[in-house]
């Protein structure tokens, strides 16, 4: 057997980094997808795409529709202690 703990963590750091990489690459097709429907949409119905646009900033600023940071929950628990 040729494989070493040294090759096997970089095996496994490869296979990470390349699982964060097609996340990203995932969303931000989403994101390309999504614009260009907006596009398109609004060139043949103008009042629906401004709906969905509307509604799609509603749930940006709204704190309900964002997962909260992990972080900022770890910090205020370990402060109300």
């Amino acid at each position: 057997m040729t494989d070493t703990t040294e090759s096997l963590l970089e095996q496994y750091d490869d296979a990470k980094s390349r699982k964060l990489d097609d996340i990203i690459a995932t969303q931000a097709v989403i994101c390309v997808l999504l614009a260009a429907a907006l596009f398109v949409l609004n060139l043949f119905y103008p009042d629906i795409a401004k709906e969905l646009f509307d509604r799609l900033k509603n749930c940006m600023d709204d704190t309900a529709f964002t997962l909260p940071n992990p972080l900022d929950i770890l910090i205020s628990y370990l402060q109300s202690r």
